[in-house]
């Protein structure tokens, strides 16, 4: 028993004096300029969608954050608090350490799907109404619907829009997104959803062919054609622009009829 006792307490003296030199050694290391990791950015190109230019900031942010030593068990904790610090961010996926003084980043960024329109500013929003800045997103939303009559003020950049007017605009640019090159002809533009909330308005499309279509309620519901009978009818206007042009589409019940467009004074 004696002799069991003895082997027990020298292996926890050996364990022990082995975590005392790496401790050591791993401090010693931590103070070695040698270490000292910036991020590699040679594959930064940025999504197909938005170019380089949606991935800068998060470039910026990592430069400013400065070297950090491989060697640093906070490394990953720093990086990922330095890049939610970034509106654009939508999550860290991987922190790598590429010995002796590199680190690499695989991040993923938000993805506009239209702009609103509200006060002179045009705010690039995601599908679930996150705020994103307009600068970095310039090639991004060349395109995309652009929205109105949003009148809740905007939140920080990177949080989300609590509307529920966008929220009404943002269903429908879900309904409309696969289909839009069906209806290119009528060149829609914007989503009008100051009068969503009234179910006898609802959403209004438009464009710069000089005609409107009621769409009506962002969601489907008892009373209004479905999703796919109002598709139906924008491909019928779409293939009778001269009929359409200059006036109001209903697209919400069951015929298709038009009312004119009210004249500028």
């Amino acid at each position: 028993m004696a002799v069991i006792r003895a082997r027990a307490f020298w292996a926890l003296v050996t364990v022990a004096a082995l975590w005392l030199i790496v401790t050591v050694a791993v401090r010693g290391l931590k103070q070695d300029p040698r270490f000292l990791a910036t991020p590699s950015f040679s594959n930064a190109r940025g999504p197909a969608w938005g170019g380089v230019q949606v991935v800068v900031p998060a470039l910026e942010r990592l430069e400013a954050l400065g070297p950090i030593n491989l060697f640093d068990p906070q490394l990953v904790r720093k990086i990922r608090a330095a890049l939610r610090e970034v509106p654009g961010v939508a999550g860290v996926d991987d922190v790598r350490r590429h010995w002796p003084n590199r680190y690499s980043v695989a991040f993923r960024v938000h993805r506009p799907v239209a702009v609103v329109e509200i006060e002179g500013h045009h705010i690039p929003v995601t599908r679930k109404g996150v705020v994103l800045p307009a600068a970095p997103y310039d090639r991004a939303t060349r395109g995309l619907f652009r929205i109105h009559g949003v009148r809740t003020p905007p939140p920080a950049l990177g949080e989300r829009w609590e509307s529920e007017a966008l929220f009404d605009a943002l269903a429908t640019v879900r309904q409309l997104a696969r289909h839009r090159t069906e209806f290119e002809a009528l060149r829609l533009r914007w989503i009008d959803v100051s009068e969503a909330h009234d179910r006898r308005q609802g959403v209004l499309l438009g464009g710069d062919e000089n005609l409107t279509a009621r769409w009506g309620a962002p969601r489907e519901h008892l009373g209004e054609n479905m999703v796919p009978k109002k598709l139906e009818y924008l491909r019928l206007v779409s293939r009778n622009l001269a009929w359409a042009r200059g006036h109001e589409i209903e697209l919400r019940f069951g015929s298709l009829y038009r009312r004119p467009l009210p004249t500028t004074p």
